[in-house]
């Protein structure tokens, strides 16, 4: 925080002030039809050729940038290059992040993952069971297919000594997954995954009005936070829970991205 305080700062003042973190989204692109997202409906987009992505990681480097956020579109529908970025990144000295929803990972994948010593991956789960996530995320089996993967990252991490990388979870807050929150950290916690990021549903695709969280939803969204709390309290999960129920986000998240 303090560094980032006197880049602002030094900007403020006339000053260079290079950026603490650099997100890139490597594609539009993505091997699911989640039903509450607008990436399968958009036109394919020119993409960064392979050269000019690895440069971003030794120019991030060399300007001081502390963070790289990968994004996607499904970061690894671009195999061709995303795990020599990520080596890259680390070569680099910068710290880096990746949300996926875990479909494309394979056991090579993981080995190098976990051996360039990645910080964070963060995968796209949203219910606790395969009826659940499965009917958002528009794919038969990507309940399993994530949380078998999730598995062979810990199973992996534990026969090579390994601490990294650290896995969290980002789950889509709407109304289809609000009564399964506290159950969703229970499997967090099962998985030993020790932090969940929760993004309310943000209306981007017509006819998902029937998934939007709403304003006369929120006695029950309380509710169902707090009882999550709870448990989360208990099993030592973390989350921005929290900060959805302060600032009631989750009948405020339409105009995020406005």
């Amino acid at each position: 925080m303090e560094e980032k305080t006197s880049r602002v700062y030094k900007w403020l003042k006339g000053g260079k002030a290079y950026p603490f973190k650099v997100d890139l989204f490597l594609t539009n692109k993505c091997n699911l039809n989640c039903v509450f997202c607008n990436y399968p409906k958009k036109k394919p987009v020119k993409e960064l050729d392979k050269k000019t992505i690895m440069s971003i990681a030794e120019e991030s480097g060399r300007l001081g940038v502390k963070i790289i956020g990968i994004l996607g579109g499904e970061p690894f529908t671009r195999k061709d290059v995303v795990i020599e970025f990520m080596a890259e990144i680390k070569k680099n000295g910068i710290s880096g992040s990746i949300v996926t929803n875990g479909m494309l990972i394979d056991t090579e994948d993981i080995k190098k993952i976990i051996g360039m010593k990645w910080d964070l991956i963060r995968f796209s789960l949203d219910g606790s069971n395969s009826s659940i996530h499965d009917s958002l995320r528009g794919y038969k089996g990507s309940f399993d297919r994530v949380i078998n993967v999730i598995n062979h990252f810990n199973k992996l991490k534990e026969e090579f000594h390994a601490n990294f990388p650290t896995i969290e979870i980002n789950t889509v807050l709407c109304k289809k997954n609000l009564e399964d929150i506290e159950n969703i950290i229970r499997l967090a916690h099962s998985l030993d995954i020790k932090r969940i990021y929760f993004l309310p549903m943000i209306e981007f695709v017509k006819g998902t009005n029937h998934l939007k969280i709403k304003k006369d939803d929120a006695k029950l969204v309380l509710n169902e936070i707090e009882k999550a709390e709870k448990i989360a309290n208990t099993l030592g999960v973390s989350s921005n829970l929290d900060k959805i129920k302060q600032d009631y986000v989750f009948i405020k998240s339409n105009a995020i991205d406005a």
